[in-house]
């Protein structure tokens, strides 16, 4: 007997979203494996937050099949997690080891579990040393570390990730990006991820998603990572359609 194939993590068939009579998600198909990094690029407005947070749960759908490991996506659920850009998405009242541990506060009873756990994510993310500083005193890279880092430590199955290295200087974004990557490579977690940097999307993922008006308008198979200027100019030419 043959192998069976394995059904797709998340699966999307004739998504759909308006608002105010505008379509801003356009029957959008779209099968995401386990383990897999995809990002989506697209213009300003094209729909890509949008799909995201429907993805996650965060709104409604208003019509088409929306499925994440054969369950009916209707409100948000704990094996998808979201990471914004903004770098103040943790609570400053709360140290670092403080905020990445709170996920864990309702699941995991004794404290020096959590502070475990947490220490984990805080290492892998390298933010050693930093546990008792709380984020006014961390830098925006820091702060970003910090969320992916908060994020993780529950293990969920898959990341959707809104732009979260979109307002980084360029040296941060390249040290954040590496070190993500290694991340992923370590934990098997699936991503989504949001980007306008075409070569950010060619450096992280196995698949890019370019997106216009709503619409997933064309797949580029990422198969050697990296920003090579081929690429980029394929990439670049489609958005522009």
């Amino acid at each position: 007997m043959g192998d069976v194939p394995m059904s797709p993590l998340l699966k999307i068939e004739g998504l759909t979203k308006s608002y105010d009579g505008m379509v801003v998600v356009d029957h959008v198909d779209l099968e995401v494996d386990a383990g897999e990094f995809v990002c989506i690029v697209g213009p300003s407005g094209c729909g890509k937050t949008t799909l995201l947070n429907l993805v996650g749960g965060f709104i409604p759908r208003d019509g088409g099949l929306l499925e994440f490991d054969g369950r009916s996506v209707e409100k948000p659920f704990k094996e998808a997690v979201m990471v914004f850009q903004e770098f103040d998405q943790l609570f400053p009242w709360r140290t670092l080891e403080q905020n990445v541990s709170f996920p864990l506060e309702g699941s995991v009873k004794d404290p020096l579990q959590r502070n475990k756990l947490a220490g984990h994510y805080i290492a892998m993310m390298k933010l050693e040393g930093y546990e008792n500083h709380y984020p006014g005193a961390l830098s925006g890279g820091m702060k970003q570390r910090g969320a992916i880092a908060r994020a993780l430590v529950t293990s969920p199955r898959m990341l959707l990730m809104d732009e979260p290295f979109g307002s980084l200087d360029a040296q941060t974004k390249q040290s954040l990006q590496q070190s993500f990557l290694q991340v992923w490579e370590q934990t098997g977690t699936t991503v989504l991820f949001v980007t306008h940097d075409v070569r950010e999307a060619l450096i992280l993922s196995d698949r890019i998603l370019v997106m216009n008006r709503g619409k997933i308008t064309k797949i580029y198979q990422n198969e050697k990572k990296g920003p090579t200027e081929e690429a980029v100019a394929q990439i670049t030419e489609w958005l522009s359609l």
